[in-house]
């Protein structure tokens, strides 16, 4: 998420929906912001996953202290509660917008680092045949017990006894053995490796009880192992029957296998006796015989259920293991073996009942260690955080509310064998293995399904059951839930996928974002000024955005078609400030495009429209400016709704000029002493408005009214101009009668009506009059009425 503010006080966010990253995976993220294209680019490890616009005004302001993972201040706009749960390697600031290539060669650039490397730890099954090579595994391990996987050292292998002889196993490095039979041999570890190789020691003669080193340096294994006895003859244990004679390299691995599942393992009798010295199966070894078995758990370290063998539950240690009858047909014998738990095992066995002076310790023999999943995995208990409420399983739009989207809800997961029990040993491991969940989509109004986030997930197992509390999912839908192994790969056993939940929802949004997309203004009506009773219109009409959004602010694209419910609103229009108490604001004749979302992916747009107009009962009012807020709450019909309703638009204002005048129209009757043919008599027409001073004035500033007359001609023909209807100017809009006929006495009356705009209260009628004389004109004061 990218989250910033331009110069202009404007905020943005740039959200990724990406995959969730392993635990313990390195990860680069770069993100570009080009001044001159408001282009925003988020890149993860070296490739475009976000590639949008935005309408900033194209700077940034200036920086006080940068701060990456985590929102340091407490403004924060969209509600972002997650931060980084990870730790910063290296961060650089270019000044300028790198190309696609330079961020790929910036992830790419790498440096020495430090080693992480403690101690080597060193497995073997314990027991050794002089005439059969044994295989040894090393691991670079960390002082946390974690394997090192880069480790790129190179080590020495040594038997201690200058006798043995090594060979490569497993590994894609260097190994040397430079003299045969010394003991003693090197191994260049490489990165493909992933800080694990394996030799094999061909023993032949020596001390029979040896102790394995391996070191770099000062830096050794740590006896962990225990001492490696070998013995002429013993026991090899293998996924498959052995062919006789043994092929010349014989496969001791033992595949992954399943927690409560039977699996076979076979047992040979193996290596050279005083009576055959050929080294292969000892075929003499036939009958009834009496073993030992126990088992050794090497990851988790312990154990509470035990392996069985042949349906007999067998010993933890040797010192605890019981006979058991086994029937072996020419040094051979086939086991059944189930284990109903999970983890990195190996079962070792002994024949102690020989008496063999060269086996003081009786025949032995162990298998390699294999690994035992679970069978799969089963959540339950999906409740939502804040209230433990339980989660409805909704099938579709219409179903019960589950939670919002990008709030928290919590989930139970238990590891099962193939019997469904509890496996208790999952998540002991020495890098405790936890659970991953998936998101399939069920229903929604899109197809957008983004993963779960989390910042712990699921917390410790104890007895194969973990519960995560802080799970969300950041769209509007029903999903269900697969959990598996949450690294991919158990103990290196490959994965694990268990039973899908049912229906999980339904999520909705978190909450609305409402945005003005411009800067409205009404049409001011008449010039600079608009009448008390006239309407106005919009200049720029208001536009607004509605997104439906998750708790981190994204929007939720699935919020849409069926899905969405938030109904048409209705907005309210009041003047922004006091008004006089004879005006009030008519707003019947405004509104705004309805909402419709049809594959709107929860967005929606509308544009404000209409007239609306001050209107007053008292005709001498004070001019005033006008400005308007409109209003309107956005709720849906699960009651999710903008945080601040209602959403305001405050004092929108006019384009050229707010004031708002109380007019008139007038007409002066006017008089002629003669009536001669072409007298022109003129009319005065104009308009006035109640001014500041509580006095009726001239309007000068009116261009826009217009106004018409009829006219009625007595005694006399007459001819008027302007022809009706009239505008005025400046507020005047003066009639011009010209005397054309007078056919009887002398003189005679033009009677003029006139028909005035709505919004202006006008005289009604006026009147000139040719052929009346006046009388003298000496006078102190003359003023004519209005």
């Amino acid at each position: 998420t990218l989250l910033l503010e331009d110069t202009a006080d404007s905020d943005f966010l740039i959200n990724a929906d990406v995959p969730l990253f392993n635990s313990g995976s390195w990860v680069h993220i770069a993100t570009t912001w080009d001044y001159g294209t408001n282009r925003f680019q988020i890149y993860v490890n070296g490739s475009a996953v976000v590639d949008v616009t935005r309408a900033t005004n194209g700077n940034m302001p200036d920086f006080n202290s940068l701060y990456f993972g985590d929102n340091r201040t407490s403004y924060n706009p969209y509600a972002i509660t997650r931060v980084a749960d990870a730790s910063f390697d290296e961060v650089y600031i270019a000044s300028r917008v790198l190309s696609p290539t330079e961020i790929q060669a910036d992830m790419n650039a790498t440096h020495p680092c430090p080693s992480l490397l403690d101690h080597f730890v060193i497995a073997h099954d314990g027991a050794g045949i002089n005439c059969l090579a044994e295989t040894i595994t090393v691991t670079a391990t960390a002082a946390d017990g974690s394997t090192v996987t880069g480790y790129t050292g190179s080590i020495d292998l040594d038997t201690q006894t200058a006798t043995g002889s090594w060979s490569l196993n497993s590994g894609n490095g260097s190994f040397a053995d430079a003299v045969a039979d010394d003991g003693l041999a090197s191994y260049q570890f490489v990165v493909a490796d992933a800080g694990v190789a394996s030799f094999d020691l061909d023993y032949r003669s020596g001390p029979a009880s040896i102790d394995v080193d391996v070191f770099e340096g000062v830096i050794r294994d740590d006896d962990t192992e225990g001492n490696l006895v070998f013995s002429p003859s013993g026991f090899v244990v293998t996924a498959a029957p052995l062919s006789n004679p043994p092929p010349a390299l014989i496969d001791l691995s033992i595949a992954v296998q399943t927690a409560a599942s039977d699996f076979p393992l076979y047992i040979a009798a193996y290596g050279q006796t005083s009576t055959d010295p050929v080294c292969g199966i000892i075929e003499a070894y036939d009958g009834a015989k009496t073993l030992k078995f126990w088992s050794s758990y090497n990851d988790p370290l312990t154990g509470t259920l035990p392996v069985s063998v042949d349906g007999a539950a067998i010993a933890g240690s040797e010192a605890a293991a019981a006979m058991q009858a086994v029937s072996f047909t020419q040094g051979q014998a086939a086991i059944t073996v189930n284990y109903p738990d999970v983890g990195d095992i190996d079962i070792a066995l002994k024949d102690d009942t020989t008496g063999n002076p060269s086996l003081p310790t009786g025949i032995r023999g162990a298998s390699q260690p294999f690994v035992v999943r679970p069978a799969g995995f089963v959540l339950s208990n999906i409740l939502r955080s804040s209230d433990a409420f339980a989660n409805p399983a909704a099938t579709d739009e219409n179903g019960a509310v589950f939670i919002a989207a990008g709030n928290p809800f919590s989930v139970t997961v238990t590891a099962v064998n193939s019997l469904g029990n509890t496996t208790p040993n999952y998540g002991q491991e020495a890098t405790p293995e936890s659970v991953l969940l998936t998101a399939s989509l069920v229903a929604a109004g899109g197809a957008n399904n983004p993963p779960l986030a989390f910042t712990t997930g699921f917390g410790s197992f104890s007895n194969g059951v973990a519960i995560g509390s802080d799970f969300s999912w950041g769209e509007v839908g029903i999903i269900t839930l697969t959990p598996s192994v949450g690294d991919g790969d158990y103990l290196g056993g490959g994965d694990v996928t268990g039973t899908a939940s049912g229906n999980v929802g339904r999520f909705t949004p978190f909450d609305f974002n409402v945005t003005l997309d411009n800067s409205p203004a009404f049409a001011t009506a008449c010039g600079s000024f608009t009448y008390l009773g006239q309407a106005f219109n919009y200049a720029t009409a208001p536009q607004v955005t509605l997104s439906a959004r998750n708790s981190s602010g994204a929007i939720t694209q699935n919020y849409d078609n069926n899905w969405w419910k938030l109904a048409d609103f209705s907005e309210s229009y009041a003047h922004n400030g006091g008004l006089p108490a004879s005006v009030t604001l008519d707003a019947s004749g405004a509104g705004h495009a309805a909402i419709i979302c049809s594959n709107c992916a929860g967005t929606v747009t509308t544009t404000f429209n209409g007239s609306l107009s001050y209107t007053t009962s008292t005709l001498e009012t004070l001019p005033f400016n006008g400005a308007v807020d409109i209003s309107f709450p956005v709720t849906d019909s699960d009651g999710i709704g903008y945080a601040g309703n209602p959403f305001t638009i405050s004092a929108i204002g006019f384009d050229a000029g707010s004031e708002q005048r109380s007019g008139r129209g007038y007409a002066q009757d006017v008089y002629g002493t003669y009536a001669n043919l072409g007298d022109v008599l003129n009319l005065p027409v104009g308009t006035q408005y109640y001014s500041a001073l509580s006095t009726w004035l001239d309007n000068l500033a009116d261009s826009c009214t217009t106004y018409s007359y009829a006219k009625a001609d007595s005694g006399v023909t007459t001819a008027t101009t302007p022809a009706s209807p009239v505008s005025v100017t400046a507020g005047k809009g003066d009639l011009a009668i010209q005397l054309t006929g007078d056919s009887g006495d002398p003189g005679g009356v033009a009677t003029f009506t006139f028909t005035w705009p709505g919004w202006l209260t006008g005289t009604a009628s006026a009147s000139a009059t040719f052929g009346i004389f006046r009388g003298d004109d000496r006078f102190l004061y003359w003023r004519e009425a209005p």
